[in-house]
C-alpha cells in the first residue's frame, strides 16, 4: 500500500482480499504492508471496516450476511492457534481475535453454534515485530490479517518477497511506472494493482517458491495436458546423403 493509493478503495479492496470466504481463498490477503505515511490513517479506515462486517455476520442463509463461518472446527483451532501465538508474542489485536458467541446482530442466530470467527486485525507493537509470529509465516485460511508499515519501496519489497510462499499479491497505487517496477520485483505467480481476486481465463493462475505446482488457465494450462515430441527427419536424397557422408 503505497502513499498515492486511494484511500477508501483500498481499504475496500484490503477487506474483500482478506475476508471474502472468510479469508479461506489461496489468495486471502494475510500480511498488509502499508507505507508509514498512511499506516495510521489506513488502519483506522480498515477497522471501521472490520466492525461493521461483524455486525453485520449472521446465518449462511441471509442474503445480507456479510461473512459467514470458516469451514470446521479442525480449521478453527487453526486460526485460533495462530492468533494466540501472535498475543502469546506480545502483538496487539485491533479488532476481533476470538470466536464469536451469542446472537448475531443482524439475525439473531447463536453464533456459538457456527465456527464463526471476526474479522481479525493484529499488529506488532515496541517489543515484537509481527515478522516473529506464526501468522507472518504460515497460510492461516481464515479472516485474520497482519499489518506492518513500511518507509521505503525496497523495503516493502524485501518484506513482501520475505515468504517460503508466492502465490498472489497485490498493490494499491496510482503510480503507474511504481506499480509495473515493483510487481517485476515480487516473488509471485500473480499480482494484481488497484484490485484483487480477479482472473481472466486467458492469464495463467499458478505460484512460485511453495506455492503449488503448474498453471491453470490460458495456454500454460493446455501446455500442463502435453509433451513435446521430437521427430527428426533426413529428407536428402540418396545421392545427397552419400555427398554429405564423404
Amino acid at each position: 500500500m503505497f502513499p498515492s493509493a486511494h484511500l477508501e478503495l483500498a481499504v475496500n479492496g484490503v477487506a474483500f482480499a482478506s475476508f471474502i470466504a472468510s479469508g479461506q481463498t489461496c489468495v486471502a490477503g494475510t500480511r498488509i504492508l502499508v507505507h508509514s505515511s498512511i499506516f495510521d490513517a489506513f488502519l483506522a479506515g480498515l477497522k471501521d471496516k472490520c466492525t461493521s462486517i461483524e455486525h453485520r455476520m449472521g446465518s449462511p442463509f441471509n442474503r445480507e450476511s456479510a461473512m459467514g463461518p470458516v469451514i470446521s472446527a479442525r480449521q478453527l483451532g487453526v486460526v485460533e492457534a495462530l492468533v494466540a501465538d501472535a498475543k502469546a508474542k506480545g502483538a496487539e489485536i485491533l479488532c476481533g481475535g476470538q470466536r464469536m458467541s451469542g446472537p448475531s446482530p443482524l439475525d439473531g442466530i447463536d453464533l456459538g453454534k457456527g465456527f464463526f470467527y471476526p474479522p481479525t486485525l493484529i499488529v506488532g507493537t515496541s517489543s515484537v515485530a509481527i515478522t516473529q509470529t506464526r501468522l507472518w509465516r504460515e497460510e492461516a485460511f481464515g479472516p485474520v490479517l497482519v499489518l506492518v508499515p513500511f518507509d521505503t519501496e525496497a523495503e516493502a519489497i524485501a518484506l513482501a518477497n520475505d515468504s517460503e510462499y508466492g502465490l498472489g499479491s497485490g498493490i494499491w497505487s496510482r503510480d503507474g511506472a511504481q506499480a509495473i517496477r515493483v510487481s517485476e520485483q515480487l516473488e509471485v505467480g500473480l499480482c494484481w494493482v488497484n484490485t484483487h481476486h480477479r482472473n481472466d481465463p486467458s492469464s495463467s493462475w499458478g505460484g512460485v517458491k511453495a506455492s503449488g505446482v503448474g498453471r491453470e488457465n490460458g495456454h500454460e494450462a493446455y501446455n500442463a495436458y502435453t509433451k513435446t515430441k521430437s521427430v527428426i527427419i533426413n529428407y536428402a536424397t540418396d545421392e545427397e546423403g552419400l555427398a554429405m557422408d564423404e
